[in-house]
């Protein structure tokens, strides 16, 4: 093994370039899932009203299968006895 790839200042330098390849890959993945997942703009007010609609549709439609799942799944999770006030 040779001496000087391991000395101190070397790894210093290794781990300053291996940190700067780390940002730029993160920031590559955070560019490719923004375009991947993110639509695009709406430029008229018919796009945007359409956008915005649709994601109300979402939204509900998520609430309604999330009730939908909790009425028929109920059976899983124990009912809370109510306590007796006397």
């Amino acid at each position: 093994m040779n001496q000087q790839d391991y000395s101190p200042d070397a790894l210093a330098l290794r781990k300053a370039k291996l940190r700067s390849e780390i940002t730029k890959k993160r920031e590559e993945l955070i560019k490719t899932a923004n375009t991947l997942l993110r639509p695009d703009p709406a430029t008229t007010r018919a796009e945007q009203f359409a956008a915005t609609f649709s994601r109300a549709i979402t939204i509900a439609d998520g609430a309604l299968m999330g009730y939908r799942l909790v009425k028929r799944l109920g059976w899983l999770v124990p009912k809370r006895k109510k306590k007796r006030r006397w």
